[in-house]
């Protein structure tokens, strides 16, 4: 992986919004592709995000049976093969962060450069592990996912990246608020408003009809939601 002079890894930032578990599986499953031997992924987000139900789809796209994946919050990993691969599943929701629970799993698994590993709660492992990537989800409604991969720039170069991107969003930029005017930052939760408030008053703008198309609706348009 191409180092920074600092010693870091330098990353790209991907996003996507889900709106059904179809979408999060393809989405998944486009990853698995991309993945390869001795890469350690971290899989971050509250419970109920989907974490699991994500491992499926990548252990798929990886040429492995997406049935066969199951929890391992009480084995705290799982072992599959996928592909020719071996995909290992930690859950460390109920690791100590100062014990060696994962001992019996073998730490040699982390780092072994012939598995792809794939870690749910990778806090509990900080400090001790190298990510390759994280992804980040977050429930946005019933069925709805706010997806974030943060992956290696090198990686652009593998096979399936390209189908991976087009499943995602255009990268992020600082824009300025439709409803305040402020500047807001590529990273801010609340893009492109400047707050939830903001966010809102632009919906309420709509709903009471202050805003108005004032040309003819394209097809473009309509391509473009």
């Amino acid at each position: 992986m191409q180092a920074n002079s600092d010693g870091t890894t330098s990353q790209m930032k991907l996003h996507a919004t889900l709106t059904s578990p179809d979408e999060t599986a393809a989405l998944g499953k486009a990853l698995g592709v991309i993945l390869t031997s001795g890469d350690v992924v971290a899989l971050e987000g509250e419970l109920g995000a989907g974490k699991t139900t994500i491992v499926r789809s990548i252990v798929e796209g990886l040429g492995g049976k997406a049935n066969h994946v199951s929890s391992p919050t009480f084995t705290i990993a799982q072992e599959y093969t996928a592909g020719g691969r071996t995909v290992v599943h930690i859950d460390a929701y109920r690791l100590d962060p100062d014990g060696d629970e994962l001992g019996p799993v073998g730490y040699d698994r982390l780092d072994d450069g012939e598995s792809v590993v794939l870690v749910e709660w990778p806090g509990k492992l900080a400090g001790r592990v190298e990510f390759s990537a994280t992804v980040t989800m977050t429930h946005a409604g019933e069925t709805t996912r706010e997806i974030t991969l943060e992956l290696p720039e090198d990686w652009q170069t593998r096979t399936g990246m390209l189908a991976l991107e087009a499943l995602c969003e255009p990268p992020r930029v600082d824009t300025v608020c439709p409803a305040t005017g402020e500047r807001v930052a590529a990273d801010s939760p609340t893009w492109p408003f400047a707050s939830e408030r903001a966010r809102m008053a632009d919906l309420h703008g709509w709903l009471s009809e202050k805003y108005t198309v004032t040309r003819p609706i394209e097809q473009r348009d309509i391509e473009q939601e």
